[in-house]
Parts: C-alpha cells; sequence; structure tokens
C-alpha cells in the first residue's frame, strides 16, 4: 500500500522513512491503525490501475502502435496453436498426431486394403483407408480453417489505425468448433 503526506512526500508499506527529523522504521507503517495512520497526517493513495504492459507503457500512454502490433500478432498466433493442436472430433491434432496421420493417410492411399491400428483421443481403433483418409481430411480441415482464421484477423490487426481499435478486435472469432 502506498501513502502520501500533504506535501506530497510518498511512504509505503515496509520501507524506512524519514519525517520531521525522526526516522521510521520499515514495519512502523504496517504497525499502525488506519486511525493512526490518518491521525499522523498519511492518506492512503489507490493502487495505480492495472495495465497491460504488452499494449501500453502506463495505464494512459499506449505504445508505438508497431510494437503494439507485433504484440497482438503474437498473442494471436498463441492462440492459433491452441486451436490448432486442440484436437477435432476425437482426434488429436498436435503436430505430432498431424504428422502420423499424414503418413496413415500416404500408406491408406498407397494400399486400399491397408487397415491402421489408430490411437485417438477417445482410445483405440481400427480404420480402413476410407476412414483413414476421412480423418485425415477432418484434421486437415481443422488445421487449415485455424490458419485461414488466424490470417483473418492478422488483417485486421494490420489494418488497426490505433492501440484503442487493436484492442477491440475480437481474437476469439472465427475458430473452428473442436468438437
Amino acid at each position: 500500500m502506498l501513502f502520501q503526506f500533504a506535501d506530497g512526500q510518498t511512504v509505503r508499506f515496509d520501507q524506512a522513512f524519514a519525517r520531521d527529523g525522526v526516522n521510521y522504521p520499515a514495519d512502523w507503517l504496517r504497525a499502525c491503525s488506519p486511525a493512526e495512520r490518518a491521525a499522523f497526517g498519511l492518506a492512503e493513495i489507490p493502487a495505480p490501475a492495472p495495465f497491460d504492459d504488452r499494449y501500453f507503457l502506463a495505464p494512459d500512454r499506449p505504445r508505438p502502435l508497431p510494437d503494439a502490433k507485433t504484440a497482438r500478432r503474437a498473442e494471436l498466433a498463441a492462440l492459433r496453436h491452441t486451436h490448432e493442436t486442440g484436437g477435432v472430433a476425437g482426434l488429436r491434432t498436435d503436430r505430432e498426431s498431424q504428422a502420423l496421420l499424414t503418413g496413415a493417410a500416404l500408406a491408406a492411399t498407397l494400399d486400399p486394403a491397408h487397415t491402421i491400428d489408430w490411437k485417438g483421443a477417445d482410445g483405440w481403433v481400427t480404420l480402413d483407408s476410407a476412414q483413414m483418409l476421412a480423418a485425415a481430411r477432418r484434421v486437415r480441415a481443422h488445421v487449415q480453417a485455424c490458419f485461414s482464421n488466424e490470417r483473418a484477423l492478422a488483417a485486421a490487426i494490420d489494418a488497426a489505425p490505433d492501440v484503442a481499435s487493436l484492442l477491440a478486435i475480437d481474437l476469439g472469432r472465427g475458430w473452428p468448433n473442436a468438437a
């Protein structure tokens, strides 16, 4: 907590300070009651408004727009990655699963009689070639939808004329349903 005397001197909990030639120990303010602090001439200063330092230098001072846009694009990329790798229709979509699924789809394309044991998000299944290709199509469509949505939101970020407009962009919109 921060406190201020009428002459502008500020002090905070757990900070030693001097006043009118008297040295006060670091724990003095904490030991006083609110009434004792008021009688001593101290008024509590409200905590500064919280702000997101990715976009603001101070609560009322935005970062330069190019820096804020860089931060917003990084936020967007992390969000896309979360959606992309969050799974779809009982299938894992993390990067390793995407790679394994690509290999399995290639095997299904090369040998239509091929079956594969696949461990999805809900457990083991045996898939024939048609089922494997359908799963690969679903995952590919999901991943592509995530990247397409990121691209659309990135265009909105690029077009933002100021930090307020930049932060008004709803990064939660347009993601594919992961159900």
